[in-house]
């Protein structure tokens, strides 16, 4: 179902009830992750617009998608279809290769060639084998003699309705798929008895098949944030991974892999080849408009399933591709100005994007906040924008802190005792001190984190920032999560505190300034593509 005004203004009732189960009066705007969705093909289907460079840059087949926690990754990849070129998707179950992949790696039975290459392998078989299994189930009339006698060899026992083979080409989710093929790969007894039984004759097959029937394959893997880098054979096999996937198949037969961003830097150091791995990749990085266009077209959705149809037909003409007529419907409920707590007018988009890092789910909990329904009645139009975001900042930092948990499970108690005794605006001679003053303390069970890890630690979870122009309000600061590499500082750098983390941890220390902290300010009135190439 392709998103409009058009098809919001005819949905049957059955849809809009659908629909109300998500857009509540105390979540307007929705559900703020595709993982609070499902596989509710309706919702998934309505809500997900493709009128951004984001959808753009995945057209040109990135096998590496790099974003933060909350950056739409999972909900990119999960419409794939909408692509219409690939007729074969399967969403792999990342922890049931690996365990594979770890298995072979690891026994004594092992191919002689260097560990990364072997591993490299390794992840190729098992995930071919995945396409072999949709590409032969979803094709049980076709000839595909070679490819079914393979299958059939890996169950090493006869084949009945109760083999893990039968039982992945009969599945009818993903879910019974991926647990089949995890005891159908598990039964296989060594990689090299499976090579001898035709591998490469039915690899051979398999892209014929999607070759001369036009028809192509992908193949998605995403969780890696949940697997702990600095483990030997954890490292190990996301290294062959990594080589796996930035060489893997051909024009019909693709990989996807989602890498967290908050890891980005690790499996970088991981990769045997940065250049060849990375190649072709992309960073999911959002502009303000873009994020404006969510938030209209989450509004229309509203008011369509909720039966607001007099508000609904005011944007009968609205193209959401123009600024001005996201800026209309955004007119419809958002007021122009908002008292910040300097009781200073600012402009109201300006001051909530500057309390998110610009993330589609940030943007999405902030207008809960804001606009969730004060009576349970109806949508609540004199809400406070000021009110709904001091609501929401400590949920957002927390929202971060776990992010970030497997790599810095300290980071929320070192802002607890850090940026309460930091001002809005500082220099490294000061935050030097505050590390030394209570940083450490914070740290003491990591000794080897000194002044220039902790900083990084703090710029990679967005908490402070390198200010890089004045305005007659605003200081515009850059912060790494809106960049493609690393944020550097100098000895003469001017740092800041970003508004959710100085609002969040809130003291007299913080709070005085005549200047306020506008995170990317230059991107606020920015129409054009934002740079998504990934720094090697």
């Amino acid at each position: 179902m392709a998103p409009s005004i058009s098809v919001l203004k005819n949905l049957s009732h059955y849809q809009k009830v659908q629909l109300r189960q998500y857009f509540t009066l105390s979540q307007p705007f929705g559900p703020r992750s595709s993982e609070d969705i499902g596989e509710d093909d309706l919702v998934q289907s309505l809500i997900f617009n493709t009128r951004n460079s984001v959808w753009k840059s995945y057209q040109g087949d990135p096998k590496f998608i790099v974003g933060r926690r909350g950056s739409g990754k999972t909900t990119i990849v999960s419409r794939t279809e909408l692509r219409g070129r690939f007729k074969y998707l399967n969403f792999a179950e990342m922890s049931v290769l690996a365990e594979k992949v770890d298995q072979a790696l690891f026994s004594k039975n092992q191919l002689k060639m260097g560990l990364t290459e072997r591993c490299a392998k390794y992840w190729d078989f098992v995930l071919n084998i995945q396409l072999m299994i949709e590409v032969v189930r979803s094709n049980p009339s076709a000839s595909l003699s070679r490819i079914t006698s393979f299958l059939e060899s890996l169950e090493g026992s006869p084949l009945d309705n109760n083999s893990y083979l039968k039982k992945a080409f009969k599945a009818t989710n993903s879910v019974e798929l991926n647990n089949s093929i995890g005891f159908l790969l598990t039964s296989i007894r060594s990689f090299l008895d499976a090579i001898a039984h035709g591998y490469h004759d039915a690899l051979s097959d398999l892209d014929f098949f999607l070759k001369e029937s036009n028809q192509r394959s992908v193949v998605v893997l995403d969780n890696l944030e949940e697997y702990d880098l600095t483990d030997y054979r954890t490292e190990q096999i996301l290294k062959g991974l990594l080589k796996c996937a930035g060489s893997f198949g051909n024009s019909y037969r693709q990989i996807r892999v989602c890498i967290p961003a908050e890891h980005y830097f690790e499996v970088k150091a991981i990769s045997s080849n940065v250049t060849k791995d990375f190649g072709n990749a992309i960073i999911l990085h959002w502009s303000p408009l873009e994020l404006m266009r969510i938030a209209a077209w989450r509004y229309l959705v509203f008011l369509s399933c909720h039966n607001h149809m007099q508000r609904l037909n005011r944007f009968d003409t609205v193209d959401l591709s123009k600024r001005a007529d996201v800026k209309f419907v955004l007119s419809d409920f958002l007021p122009i100005t908002t008292k910040n707590t300097m009781k200073k007018d600012e402009n109201s988009l300006v001051y909530i994007f500057r309390h998110t890092q610009l993330l589609p789910r940030q943007l999405i909990m902030t207008l809960n906040s804001i606009f969730k329904s004060s009576n349970g009645e109806t949508f609540n139009y004199d809400a406070s924008v000021l009110g709904g975001i001091k609501q929401i900042e400590g949920d957002i930092c927390g929202d971060i802190f776990n992010a970030f948990q497997t790599k810095y499970p300290f980071c929320a108690d070192l802002c607890d005792r850090v940026v309460e005794n930091l001002p809005r605006f500082f220099d490294s001679r000061e935050l030097r001190q505050v590390f030394e003053q209570f940083g450490t303390v914070a740290l003491s069970n990591h000794p080897d984190i000194d002044y220039h890890r902790f900083r990084q630690i703090l710029s990679e979870i967005g908490a402070i920032g390198k200010v890089k122009g004045t305005y007659k309000l605003y200081k515009d600061a850059d912060f790494e999560y809106g960049l493609s590499g690393r944020l550097s500082f100098s000895p003469k750098d001017e740092i800041c505190l970003h508004p959710a983390f100085s609002g969040t941890f809130e003291t007299a220390h913080n709070s005085k300034s005549k200047k306020i902290v506008s995170p990317h300010h230059k991107f606020i009135n920015l129409d054009k593509y934002v740079d998504r190439t990934l720094e090697l």
